[in-house]
């Protein structure tokens, strides 16, 4: 197979850039993730040009710039010299890497969760489809090595209700 399409996206084959030290050959990537975002399932790479991350506050005023995503603390919008923290009080909707993230209330989906959380919106129409990914500890019981998981949630919103929630393993 050379290419697959999921979700009105094209992914087309592409072998992973590995050099093992026994094949001199290496496959070049692409690495320009200014211009591109770059999603892969598995071999198969679908490209698309990145379009401009923005913020939406609370008082519905969009602010352009970049989002930076740091390893430790709050992500945040640089907008030329300025900085916009991304925070549940003011920050309404924001998209990143051409994902829109809104703030929304939702089913817990363990005892420790928040009711409300910035969901990733996957489909808008009639219905939104939005998805809920949580880093999940699991204790294995033979060994009692702590694993951490991600395990993604799906809400279905219908004018602002929830309607349905499935849970699914990646």
């Amino acid at each position: 197979m050379k290419s697959l399409s999921v979700n009105d996206e094209l992914y087309i084959y592409e072998k992973l850039n590995i050099e093992d030290g026994i094949y001199s050959k290496t496959i070049k990537k692409s690495n320009d993730t200014a211009k591109y975002v770059f999603k892969r399932i598995k071999d198969f790479l679908h490209t698309e040009i990145r379009l401009k991350d923005y913020v939406l506050t609370n008082t519905n005023d969009t602010i352009y710039g970049e989002i930076k995503n740091p390893f430790f603390g709050k992500s945040y919008l640089l907008e030329n010299k300025n900085t916009v923290k991304i925070e549940k009080e003011t920050i309404e909707e924001y998209r990143y890497l051409n994902n829109v993230y809104r703030y929304l209330e939702k089913n817990k989906v363990d005892i420790f969760d928040n009711r409300n959380a910035y969901l990733k919106l996957i489909f808008n129409g009639n219905i939104q489809l939005y998805e809920y990914e949580k880093l999940v500890a699991n204790k294995n019981q033979n060994n009692s090595l702590i694993t951490n998981e991600v395990k993604n949630y799906y809400f279905i919103v219908q004018r602002q209700r929830l309607i349905f929630t499935k849970r699914d393993k990646l």
